[in-house]
């Protein structure tokens, strides 16, 4: 798990070290809000169909070579950035721009299911919430620590000198993620012989390529057990996309640090994370996903005054509570309602709801902003979509259940999907 762990936080470096410093640059260099919403929202977009595709890939080839892959595309978006044409006011600004979030986009697409597809072959089933969570920790630290250092580089470089370090430490994160790919393949070759292919108990290191079973290729999976827990993460990740695209319209002018509010959410989930991962392997998942529905809707209540760097302290920290309050045994849910022959879809459509959510946040919101402001597209998106996953979350018996899992009608305790 270390080693996951350390490569993950490097080559996220690709995702979160633009969180901030892309639309603070935006912002300074006078671009329209709805025109720097739907920069930043175009990696949101672009997830859906990649995600699509990096699920059928990881189901085939297995985590380690399509972490890889992903984390090659943070690579490329990064290296589009430190070209002249990437500065405030260069002719090819919005273009290399857009490139640059599609390549971020694809590469969040593949490098999260990659990674959390990867844990059920590093840990026990009755572990897999903590072993989820200590990936998803690694996530949380980019994000506490890239926002606010790529702030500083911003001021001190320019957008170049943000993109040529998370370049750096993408690559960083790609050879160690190559080691592991070939620590895991003699992993695999020692204990083929020994240990069937088939199987869920989690005794394996990731297994790689799928080559047993209906042949899908490159195609992904699907369980109608996953409908619901991705319907709740699209609805309550509504609220992101507009913090994402426009929170730092408002904060700019106002004099606020953007930074803090992601700091603040992440070290929120890097606390929490693991003291969640190891009550969901004991508690059933739906007082958790409530609970964070919750904080989520006190973070949006908090971004609707007028901003300031200690509001963005409190809401950023509701908001990394509240969603890892859902995240976490959501994460858990899902693994348990796969197996090893589509876990890599599973997780695909984990992040394709996520993506879906930022990008009914970010692009829905662009008219809602130009037309009442930000504190209208908040309160508007916001608070309904939190409202819709709270009820979707009570319609799903199996929430109420350990695991998540649901028993089939009549059927026995071993009856379950």
């Amino acid at each position: 798990m270390a080693a996951l762990v350390v490569a993950f936080f490097a080559i996220q470096a690709g995702f979160h070290g633009f969180t901030a410093s892309l639309p603070v640059a935006l912002v300074k260099a006078g671009l329209p809000d709805a025109e720097i919403g739907l920069i930043v929202g175009a990696a949101a977009v672009v997830q859906v169909p990649a995600a699509l595709f990096a699920g059928g890939l990881i189901d085939r080839f297995g985590g380690p070579r399509v972490l890889l892959l992903g984390g090659l595309s943070y690579l490329a978006g990064a290296l589009l950035l430190t070209l002249p044409g990437a500065g405030p006011g260069a002719p090819l600004v919005t273009g290399l721009l857009v490139a640059a979030r599609v390549f971020q986009g694809i590469g969040v697409s593949m490098t999260t299911p990659a990674a959390f597809a990867i844990v059920p072959g590093l840990v026990n089933r009755s572990r897999l919430g903590m072993g989820l969570a200590q990936a998803g920790a690694a996530q949380n630290l980019t994000m506490a620590i890239f926002p606010p250092l790529s702030l500083f580089l911003l001021d001190a470089a320019g957008l170049q000198g943000v993109a040529a370090v998370i370049a750096a430490v993408v690559a960083v994160g790609a050879v160690l993620v190559i080691r592991l790919e070939r620590s895991a393949a003699t992993t695999l070759a020692k204990t083929a012989a020994k240990t069937p292919r088939t199987g869920d108990d989690g005794a394996l290191v990731d297994r790689g390529p799928r080559t047993s079973g209906r042949p899908r290729w490159l195609g992904f999976a699907w369980r109608r057990a996953w409908t619901v827990p991705l319907l709740v993460i699209v609805t309550m990740t509504v609220h992101w996309g507009v913090v994402v695209s426009y929170l730092a319209q408002v904060a700019e002018p106002a004099g606020a640090n953007i930074g803090i509010f992601f700091t603040a959410d992440a070290l929120a989930v890097f606390v929490l994370r693991i003291p969640v991962g190891w009550l969901v392997d004991r508690i059933p998942p739906r007082p958790f996903i409530l609970a964070g529905l919750v904080g989520t809707l006190a973070c949006v209540l908090l971004l609707l005054p007028t901003p300031s760097t200690l509001l963005f302290l409190v809401s950023g920290f509701f908001a990394g509570a509240g969603g890892i309050l859902v995240i976490g045994p959501l994460l858990m849910v899902m693994s348990h309602r796969s197996t090893d022959r589509d876990r890599g879809s599973g997780f695909a459509f984990f992040y394709v709801a996520m993506a879906l959510g930022n990008a009914v946040g970010s692009i829905a919101g662009a008219p809602l902003v130009a037309a009442g402001g930000f504190v209208f597209a908040m309160s508007a998106l916001g608070i309904s979509g939190l409202a819709l996953a709270a009820l979707l979350t009570l319609a799903d018996t199996g929430l109420g259940s350990p695991g998540g899992l649901r028993v089939r009608p009549g059927a026995t305790a071993g009856g379950r999907e």
